[in-house]
């Protein structure tokens, strides 16, 4: 029978080798990614193997909608260069810019947010994350809603995913997801 001390080291492994996948894919996937002409015709890295087609399992089987007038609740969505998106996540004012040139800015209740390390931002309850922001509020501390930059095409677009806790951990990326979550 394993001992707390067997399944802590086994936890940390597996979260260790998920982080590594994590950083496998989106480095084997930068080139295809910079490459995609427009945000519903998603890359491929075929050196991935099984995993050669994740960013359509993120988005689901939805096509990605293209300067949308609100930011959704959950899935994917992109901006063109040269605009932005405003809304409510959780009840925090967010809005998304994308200059034509360079990387998209989030500001949240009107700060610009940035890392001010590998576990901060300048933003009170934003947590950085792998490739976008934790965006958390004084009544839900954690499992909070994350918004992440999918893919960077400057001078065109950038691609972005809300996903969200359906319970403690447990994250989902798109509608499809979280209906099925939510009939369980």
């Amino acid at each position: 029978m394993p001992t707390q001390g067997t399944k802590s080291r086994v936890a940390g492994t597996i979260a260790r080798r998920a982080g590594a996948f994590v950083i496998a894919f989106t480095a084997a996937s930068a080139c295809a990614l910079a490459q995609s002409p427009d945000p519903n015709q998603l890359p491929t890295a075929p050196a991935l193997g099984r995993y050669t087609d994740t960013l359509s399992k993120i988005c689901g089987s939805n096509r990605v909608d293209v300067n949308p007038s609100k930011i959704p609740f959950i899935g994917c969505f992109a901006l063109k260069a040269g605009t932005s998106l405003s809304g409510d996540v959780d009840g925090r004012a967010v809005t998304i810019r994308v200059p034509l040139q360079g990387e998209e800015i989030i500001e949240v209740d009107d700060n610009a947010v940035r890392r001010t390390s590998s576990s901060t931002t300048n933003v009170e309850g934003v947590k950085p994350g792998a490739s976008g922001f934790s965006i958390c509020t004084k009544d839900k501390p954690k499992d909070c809603p994350v918004l992440s930059a999918l893919m960077r095409k400057p001078g065109s677009f950038v691609s972005f995913d809300i996903s969200r806790a359906f319970k403690p951990r447990s994250y989902v990326t798109n509608q499809e997801n979280w209906d099925y979550e939510s009939k369980r």
